[in-house]
C-alpha cells in the first residue's frame, strides 16, 4: 500500500537531504539546497528511495571530494529533482572531469523504479562546470496527484 502524504514535498526533501549531511562533511563534500515550494501529494518512501539513490551515487562518485547541489524545481505541468556533482578543482582533471556516468547499479535500478512507480522519467546531463546532474522529472496530473493516480491506495 502506498502512504500518500498531504504535507509539502519540499520539506520532506529537505528531510532526506539532511540526513546525508554528517557524510557529505565526512567526505569533504559540500552540499547545496535549492529547493522551491512544491506542494503536491506524494508517496513518501517513493520519492525518499529516488532521492537517496540520486545522493548516494552523487557521493560515491565524489571519493575525493566535491561538490553536490539538490534542486527541487516546481513548474505547471511538472515538478523535478535533480542532484548534481562535480569533484573539486584540486582532484579533478581534464581526463577525470564528468567522466563517471550513471552506470547499472543498486541506486539507478532503484531510481528508475521509483521513476516509473511516479509516472516519471530519469535524465542524465553533463553539467557545464564538470560532473553530472541526475534528474527525476514527475508530471502532475490533473488531480493533483504526481505520478500515476494512487488515489485507490489512500482508501486503503
Amino acid at each position: 500500500m502506498v502512504q500518500l502524504s498531504n504535507n509539502s514535498l519540499s520539506d520532506f526533501v529537505r528531510q532526506v537531504v539532511s540526513g546525508f549531511q554528517n557524510r557529505c562533511q565526512t567526505n569533504s563534500i559540500r552540499l547545496e539546497l535549492d529547493i522551491e515550494d512544491v506542494d503536491t501529494p506524494f508517496s513518501c518512501d517513493t520519492i525518499k528511495t529516488a532521492a537517496a539513490s540520486l545522493l548516494e551515487h552523487a557521493i560515491e562518485s565524489l571519493p575525493d571530494g566535491g561538490e553536490i547541489e539538490v534542486t527541487l524545481i516546481n513548474s505547471e505541468y511538472q515538478w523535478e529533482l535533480e542532484v548534481a556533482h562535480c569533484e573539486s578543482k584540486e582532484t579533478e582533471t581534464p581526463e577525470t572531469v564528468g567522466l563517471k556516468i550513471y552506470t547499472e547499479s543498486e541506486h539507478q535500478m532503484r531510481l528508475e523504479a521509483a521513476s516509473l512507480t511516479l509516472g516519471g522519467s530519469v535524465q542524465t546531463w553533463k553539467c557545464p562546470l564538470g560532473g553530472l546532474a541526475h534528474v527525476l522529472i514527475v508530471p502532475k496530473l490533473e488531480n493533483g496527484l504526481s505520478g500515476r493516480d494512487l488515489s485507490h491506495d489512500k482508501a486503503a
